[in-house]
């Protein structure tokens, strides 16, 4: 199967009526936001954003990168008016990246980690950005194209554990709900589905001549056993130097999956796992203080623990730490 890899500029990055300068409210909306950490998510609902039309803001993690912002997307509108996303998550990367490594963001969405990946390797590193959904990866491209990066490849491409044709169970409009992926099947698609092309990560890395992962970032909602079933090879290799990985236990449950076998694939493969603290109190101590110790958030993974619907790990392969 060929994959294309060049970018495509969606119509809106040159089309003014999409997008423009943001609303005057939005500055000292967010700066306001910033100074109370217990009311931000009561806040973030109470805004009126409804009645805002797209426009260009910037991510201060990423170097003030740009990004086309919708504020009824959940993730665009944390971004906006508290200046990052996961704060656990970008703390993490913005720790293990540095300039001319090579990140891998599998689950790519619009691109908030793809944009702070970038600015972190930096002109001599290298980004591959895979989301599937057509929607996002218009959204994605972009903002890729917008920021003018030329380290980024960005591909509208499933994971999987082969190549294969994948129908996409989209989401609605502005929802901030990832795509969800169904079985392989058909070659057809109702109004929220997708039929999209997908491929192993180890045979995509192989057709890009990588040969090194520093870290692979995955959020792909449940899809997880297919994904790193096509990344076999390069894990018992150790080609992936770090892996942040969301598992939605939650989901593999009600689809019957048991996500202890892929804990246990990656353990073979000598890899160490960490459980990141995704507590309220926690997000909002990393969202304020960045520079907090990593030990304060990221324990040893205790597999005897009760897993909750979405988990958070830090995957290291052998003599790697996380400083």
């Amino acid at each position: 199967m060929h994959v294309q890899q060049q970018l495509t500029t969606p119509s809106f990055v040159a089309d003014p009526v999409h997008a423009s300068a943001p609303p005057w409210w939005i500055p000292p909306a967010a700066q306001l936001l910033r100074k109370l950490p217990a009311l931000r998510r009561p806040a973030l609902n109470w805004l009126p954003w409804r009645t805002t039309n797209p426009f260009w803001a910037s991510i201060e993690t990423a170097g003030r990168s740009t990004f086309y912002c919708e504020l009824q997307d959940r993730i665009c509108s944390e971004v906006c008016f508290t200046g990052q996303y996961e704060p656990q998550e970008t703390a993490i990367i913005s720790r293990i990246l540095r300039p001319s490594m090579t990140f891998v963001d599998v689950g790519a969405h619009w691109g908030y980690f793809t944009l702070l990946g970038a600015h972190r390797v930096g002109a001599s590193g290298r980004v591959i950005s895979m989301e599937p959904d057509p929607r996002l990866f218009r959204k994605l491209a972009g903002n890729i194209t917008a920021n003018g990066l030329k380290n980024v490849t960005a591909l509208p491409l499933a994971a999987l554990d082969r190549n294969a044709t994948l129908v996409l169970k989209g989401h609605q409009e502005n929802h901030a709900s990832p795509t969800a992926p169904a079985a392989p099947a058909a070659d057809r698609a109702s109004e929220f589905e997708f039929v999209v092309p997908g491929e192993a990560i180890d045979n995509l890395l192989d057709r890009s001549g990588v040969n090194r992962i520093d870290l692979l970032k995955m959020d792909i909602e449940g899809a997880e056993t297919l994904a790193l079933r096509g990344m076999v090879r390069g894990l018992k290799e150790n080609r992936y130097r770090a892996l942040l990985l969301e598992l939605h236990h939650g989901i593999l449950s009600e689809r019957g999956d048991d996500s202890l076998p892929l804990l246990d694939l990656l353990i073979e493969c000598g890899y160490r796992a960490w459980w990141i603290d995704h507590s309220d109190a926690m997000t909002r101590h990393v969202a304020y203080q960045p520079r907090t110790d990593g030990r304060s958030y990221v324990h040893p993974l205790d597999l005897s623990r009760k897993f909750e619907d979405r988990v958070f790990l830090l995957w290291l392969a052998r003599g790697e730490e996380f400083a």
